[in-house]
């Protein structure tokens, strides 16, 4: 279920609540800044999933200039609150949802995610969002999924959605990814690339 919010005070306290438990979070969003920094094409078009409050893509914007940055997020109230701070269009679909990407007009030379496919479900789910962003990313692009991630010895069914790097590495090369690798490990997080080959 989607998260709504009141005003835009709730929403700032909600992101910068999610910083302050989960401070490796900074790390991680300059992580991703320096990858779409490092896109060699002019005119980037990137995609966040899950865009949530808009930090990221907003930094993004602000260290790439002539890119175009989309969103999707399956909350009405995040979705208005990062168009109006940042002039970003957000596609409402949830991604736990089957046809989450219908109507959404690619390619992108980057889509990245921050600490949500945790929360869409388990294996089939996460993969389904990897195979879709098959069809979004232009050749040479990439796609990052930074989240949770536990040992294969601390995988814990009641939380499916927290899944070993390793499987995340070989579900992204399972649906055509190729040089899936982890990127960066940083607290509880870490963040998964594949490149959508030539």
């Amino acid at each position: 279920m989607a998260r709504e919010f009141e005003n835009d005070e709730d929403i700032l306290v909600w992101a910068d609540s999610l910083d302050e438990r989960w401070p490796e979070r900074v790390e991680v969003r300059r992580h991703i800044v320096e990858a779409a920094r490092s896109l060699r094409c002019s005119q980037p078009r990137i995609l966040e999933l899950c865009s949530g409050d808009g930090r990221l893509s907003g930094e993004v914007l602000l260290a790439v200039p002539d890119a175009t940055a989309i969103g999707v997020d399956a909350s009405k109230t995040l979705g208005s609150y990062v168009n109006r701070q940042f002039g970003i269009e957000i596609i409402e679909a949830d991604l736990s949802g089957p046809d989450w990407a219908e109507g959404i007009l690619g390619p992108f030379d980057l889509v990245y995610t921050l600490q949500s496919m945790h929360d869409v479900g388990g294996e089939e789910a996460i993969s389904n969002i990897y195979r879709a962003c098959t069809k979004l990313i232009a050749p040479g692009g990439w796609l990052m999924v930074a989240d949770f991630v536990v040992t294969e010895e601390t995988f814990d069914p009641e939380k499916p959605g927290r899944l070993p790097i390793a499987w995340h590495l070989g579900a992204l090369s399972d649906v055509g990814f190729s040089g899936a690798v982890c990127s960066l490990e940083a607290g509880a997080l870490a963040c998964m690339v594949g490149d959508m080959p030539d």
